[in-house]
């Protein structure tokens, strides 16, 4: 009886192990629930609805579902989504142009704007810097004052002729940058047959903020003397103008674009459409204000093409006179001079 009984149960263990395998291999409608895989087959797994399916109708882990705001999708109108129109590369803009690019030419004296506004209402602050402008490596007085505004535009004035490089970078309330840094920038150039340009470094004015020495340009007509404005044959700041072409005609006129009574410049003089004659251009040291010796760098364009430089010319104290070189209008071509006078008003 005792053997029997162990007989019996064994052959119930045995139907139960099988119908609990066969349970695993009925239509999903009819399976319960799973927690693991190990509750299914060998040949499946315990999928998201909590039932045993075949592996192939897991999805794929890896798979981003683009309906799903949550599945790793980037979206440009997310501000935490890296969105390229939050970080636009900074505009710039010549005053009284159109442009929506990040490089721009202009002419000297032109006001220059920069946009570089994020396209959301988020509190981030504006960070401009000039990464490069002309001379920078030389004389770096000569950086344009940027006027940063709290909206995201900026502006400053080129007056000397050059490649201007604008830095953007946008930072949020604590100070960290939100965007990559971007940059713009605008090549200032002349449409002038000539362009006579001086700039000018004072090594012993440590003082910066102070009135700088006072250096003057000019350009004289091959029947003029300097200084002489009866007639007006010498262009300089007290002469910023004459009729030397014809007569009544202000296009062949050479004009003084822009004169400063100190340091470091730039000053510039144009002649836009010249007579074939040869033009002579000096420096002269109007006023040294005791801070020692200043060096001039003289730079002539012909037809907005950098023709001839001359640096580091010394001009030791008040009242000296440098005769630099000469411009042949007919030919294009320069010719250096390298004339030293001690007073002015004795040439």
């Amino acid at each position: 009886m005792k053997h029997l009984s162990r007989k019996y149960l064994l052959a119930m263990l045995v139907l139960g192990a099988f119908a609990s395998s066969a349970a695993c291999t009925e239509p999903r409608e009819q399976l319960g629930s799973c927690v693991s895989d190990s509750e299914c087959p060998t040949d499946r797994v315990c999928g998201d609805e909590g039932v045993c399916v075949a592996p192939d109708d897991e999805p794929d882990a890896g798979d981003v579902d683009n309906n799903d705001p949550d599945a790793g999708d980037v979206d440009n109108n997310d501000p935490d989504g890296g969105s390229d129109t939050l970080c636009p590369a900074p505009t710039i803009t010549p005053a009284g142009a159109q442009n929506d690019s990040s490089s721009a030419s202009a002419l000297p004296g032109s006001t220059i704007r920069l946009d570089g506004r994020r396209d959301d209402d988020a509190v981030v602050t504006y960070q401009w810097r000039f990464v490069d402008f002309p001379y920078s490596e030389t004389i770096a007085e000569l950086e344009p004052k940027l006027v940063a505004h709290a909206n995201g535009t900026a502006d400053f004035k080129a007056e000397a002729l050059g490649l201007y490089t604008v830095e953007l970078e946008v930072k949020d309330a604590n100070g960290a940058s939100v965007c990559p840094p971007t940059t713009a920038q605008v090549l200032v150039e002349t449409d002038d047959q000539i362009y006579v340009e001086l700039v000018w470094e004072t090594p012993g004015q440590t003082d910066k903020d102070a009135s700088g020495p006072d250096l003057e340009l000019h350009y004289k007509h091959p029947n003029g003397t300097w200084a002489q404005w009866d007639p007006p044959l010498d262009i300089f700041w007290y002469v910023p103008t004459a009729d030397w072409g014809i007569p009544g005609d202000s296009s062949d006129d050479p004009v003084m674009r822009r004169f400063i009574d100190h340091g470091p410049g730039p000053e510039a003089i144009a002649h836009k459409k010249a007579d074939p004659l040869v033009y002579s251009v000096g420096v002269y040291s109007y006023d040294d204000k005791d801070f020692g010796p200043s060096f001039a760098t003289v730079r002539v364009y012909l037809d907005g093409e950098l023709a001839d430089e001359v640096p580091n010319i010394e001009m030791p104290e008040t009242n000296h006179f440098y005769e630099v070189l000469t411009i042949d209008a007919g030919q294009q071509t320069t010719e250096y001079l390298d004339n030293h006078y001690e007073d002015f008003l004795e040439m």
